[in-house]
């Protein structure tokens, strides 16, 4: 992991080099799935060419169908370029994708396709999507984009994700592609914790 993190670091150099458009981006959830007064936030770390992260795809979907009310997710990048080395230009065309209101269904077909991710493949995955082309391929170098990438990063590291996909149910850490029955004890449990904070 730390061979990884100087590699993306030497990344982050190049892509910062130059004058970006406003301030710095902090991390912040992207396009989140579900209520936002959902009383259990669900936080993945994720990486797009992870492919134990794209078995975990359909277990959230079955979560949010099964705790339609209940339940937010809010998608981390953690792109882990020493392993994945076309994972960075993914995530910058999620992030464009989501500017353009179509983070979720870009980031599906991204791991539909997770060993075509160049950028000619993503231009593709855009004009499939109905993306103003002109727009996503200038976000695919879009600095501002990268901050925001960059700064899911490093909170990961801070709260020490060591590998994708690795998820923070209410703050509690849950390593790996976890079956679903783990995450439903997990949900259950964070609900029964909040219905007895409000009964107190």
């Amino acid at each position: 992991m730390v061979f990884a993190k100087a590699i993306f670091l030497s990344a982050c150099a190049i892509f910062l080099w130059g004058g970006l458009w406003g301030t710095l981006v902090m991390a912040s959830p992207q396009n989140p799935l579900g209520p936002p007064n959902a009383p259990v936030t669900i936080e993945e770390f994720s990486d797009l060419q992870c492919p134990f992260c794209a078995r975990s795809v359909a277990t959230l979907k079955q979560i949010l169908k099964e705790y339609p009310k209940q339940v937010k997710i809010i998608f981390r990048h953690f792109p882990v370029v020493s392993s994945h080395p076309d994972a960075l230009l993914a995530h910058m065309a999620l992030s464009e994708a989501g500017r353009q209101g179509r983070f979720w269904e870009m980031h599906d077909l991204i791991f539909e396709n997770m060993r075509h991710v160049s950028r000619e493949h993503l231009i593709g995955y855009a004009k499939r999507l109905g993306l103003d082309r002109p727009a996503f391929e200038a976000g695919l170098q879009d600095r501002s984009l990268y901050r925001v990438i960059d700064a899911d990063y490093r909170e990961g590291l801070k709260r020490q994700v060591r590998a994708t996909p690795t998820f923070f149910i209410n703050g509690r850490k849950i390593e790996g592609a976890v079956p679903y029955a783990l995450f439903k004890q997990e949900i259950d449990a964070a609900l029964l914790q909040k219905k007895d904070r409000i009964l107190q």
